[in-house]
């Protein structure tokens, strides 16, 4: 009887074990990717005539951004974020080809984060 007990109490404290591990896992956080922060407004940008934007800006500065701590939330980085708007603004036809050829820089903070 008391060996039967035995292989109960170590089965289940084993399952108990995998069972927060395994919420412990699920609980990490990992930083926001860049590929899911870039957003595409070309046809918006097409559709504005006469704007000196397209093909003249270029980003210099960003901050505001958090390093994600793997025990808490997902935040931002800097360079995420950084790597995002300059993403989105190629993507948009906004960026100039080299920083040399941009008319207008760019900086920008991210101030609050839904």
């Amino acid at each position: 009887m008391s060996e039967y007990r035995f292989l109960l109490d170590s089965r289940l404290k084993h399952l108990c074990a995998l069972v927060f591990i395994g919420l412990f896992l699920v609980g990490c956080s990992s930083p926001a990717e860049i590929k899911n922060m870039t957003v595409d407004q070309s046809a918006l940008v097409s559709s504005v005539s006469g704007s000196p934007f397209p093909g003249a800006l270029s980003v210099k500065t960003v901050g505001g951004g958090e390093e994600t701590n793997p025990l808490w939330t997902s935040e931002v980085s800097n360079s995420g974020f950084k790597g995002a708007l300059e993403g989105s603004l190629q993507q948009s036809g906004l960026s100039a080809a080299t920083d040399k050829d941009a008319r207008f820089d760019v900086s920008a903070s991210l101030a609050q984060l839904e």
